[in-house]
């Protein structure tokens, strides 16, 4: 019979050690906790939904830790639910790397998954990781040295990037990278204010609302 372990141990030994070191080891934790969960010597094609429904309820709640051990009342520390979907999408991609695998006499076919249509948690408001202004300094430091490769009219010369521009503004408006790249002329209001303001269009931001904002004097020095 093909196994779990099989399955798991197959994709450790095949797959794992094309990825760095963060994703090996995240691997090998994610094997852990899925062997210990569901059974080494389970058939991958038996896991139930209400299998899946109660480790999902017990690792939101702490009562299994990130490598499947239980963890006692008091000891226990919640999870959020982008946490329990890693850990999800993980098991998903193991099959899916298992079908997509040719089949092996020795092991048979490789499984499908057997919890496909499973609802997986999503986080409304994930935690995402902030710059701080110690960082922006000290990248903004040695951001003037940064070069870029002008191309015109079959010439070709080295300038400083606009980098440092760029950093000024994210830092100064608190706009992701991607909108201030995608900022048009006409989205300039520069006479709007005392020093001007930048219409911010509804496709580069997350709630899809378009906003006249005000700049201050360092933001209207990075757009000169």
């Amino acid at each position: 019979m093909f196994s779990l372990r099989d399955l798991v141990t197959a994709y450790l030994e095949n797959e794992s050690p094309r990825k760095g070191a963060q994703e090996r080891a995240a691997d090998h934790r994610r094997a852990e906790l899925w062997l210990r969960v569901f059974g080494a010597d389970r058939d991958p094609t038996t896991i139930t939904r209400k299998a899946w429904i109660g480790f999902q309820e017990a690792r939101a709640s702490g009562a299994v830790d990130a490598r499947g051990r239980p963890v006692a009342g008091r000891h226990r520390q919640p999870v959020r639910a982008r946490t329990v979907q890693a850990d999800r999408l993980w098991l998903r991609a193991l099959y899916r790397w298992a079908r997509a695998r040719q089949p092996e006499p020795a092991t048979g076919h490789p499984p499908s998954e057997p919890l496909r249509g499973c609802r997986v948690p999503r986080q409304q408001n994930p935690r995402r990781p902030l710059a701080t202004v110690e960082r922006y300094r000290a990248v903004r430091a040695v951001s003037d040295e940064v070069r870029m490769e002008i191309r015109w009219r079959g010439r070709r010369e080295s300038a400083r990037s606009y980098l440092s521009e760029v950093l000024d503004l994210a830092h100064y408006t608190g706009r992701r990278l991607s909108a201030i790249c995608k900022l048009r002329y006409c989205d300039l209001r520069l006479g709007s204010g005392p020093y001007g303001s930048i219409r911010w269009p509804p496709e580069t931001d997350k709630l899809r609302r378009e906003l006249v904002v005000p700049v201050g004097p360092e933001a209207r020095t990075a757009l000169d």
